[in-house]
């Protein structure tokens, strides 16, 4: 899967994070505190050290470890990306199952907000975690679950390309852009720190689900997927109302509740 970067002039990339400034168009739509560092390991390194009990955003200008699904190491270069994670504490453990819900609920959310900042744009996902323009990634969403006696906290990562510029010449030479378009980071992150906190609030609701079916790029498409146990290659056709991947196979319809899509036919 090719990345595509959302290319902003000399401008915007010179805008730094500032925490005051996020802290003010977040004003009390988010409980928690909110930290801006300059280079870390990772933003959900920092956040798992944290011994904070309320909700709190980590963000970053880079990343020399930043890593993705099953650790996957993710770039995020100084001024080319927008690199956050949210630490939501006290979490009951009930709720752990539901990580593959909140996960698809956090998408749609982060479509919106992107498309609030990028009106002209149409972002899609593909199952479960990614977020695409034009049929390539823009942005990746990470949930990761840590049990704590009787209660859990999730960390929920994100990272957004914004620029090429500062990527090797390889990666460059892959990458798509959209037309030049000025954004206020301080405020996108906000937006998107807001989103993450209503999704933890409302998501089991599941109000969601009609809307990620139809940004879904796997929709009608034959994919392969990576399971536990092995894979399966089947025609998309939905999803179900826990945020499971429905594949219709020459044997009937399974249910994948959990697993990675490997290969697509777009």
């Amino acid at each position: 899967m090719e990345f595509y970067f959302i290319f902003h002039n000399n401008k915007e990339r010179e805008m730094k994070l500032e925490e005051e400034v996020i802290k003010q168009f977040l004003g009390d739509d988010f409980p928690g505190n909110v930290y801006v560092q300059e280079q870390v390991d990772s933003t959900q390194n920092v956040a798992k050290r944290l011994d904070d009990q309320r909700p709190t955003a980590v963000l970053a200008e880079m990343q020399t470890t930043g890593y993705g699904k099953e650790k996957r190491s993710f770039y995020s270069p100084q001024n080319s990306g927008l690199y956050l994670s949210v630490l939501l504490p006290q979490i009951i453990t009930d709720e752990l199952p539901h990580a593959g819900l909140f996960t698809t609920g956090l998408a749609v959310a982060i479509t919106q907000v992107l498309e609030k900042f990028y009106p002209t744009k149409r972002f899609m996902v593909k199952w479960v975690n990614d977020i695409l323009l034009n049929k390539k990634k823009v942005a990746g969403i990470l949930v990761e679950s840590i049990l704590e006696g009787q209660s859990a906290k999730w960390i929920v990562g994100l990272g957004i390309n914004l620029t090429t510029a500062n990527f090797p010449a390889q990666l460059q030479a892959k990458a798509g852009s959209i037309a030049q378009q000025e954004v206020d980071r301080n405020r996108l992150a906000a937006d998107i720190i807001k989103a993450v906190w209503k999704t933890k609030l409302t998501y089991q609701t599941k109000q969601f689900i009609n809307e990620y079916q139809q940004r879904l790029i796997l929709m009608n498409q034959e994919v392969t997927l990576q399971l536990a146990d092995g894979t399966v290659t089947g025609v998309v056709k939905g999803i179900a109302k826990d945020g499971e991947l429905i594949v219709q196979q020459p044997s009937g319809m399974k249910v994948i509740s959990a697993g990675e899509v490997v290969k697509v036919n777009y």
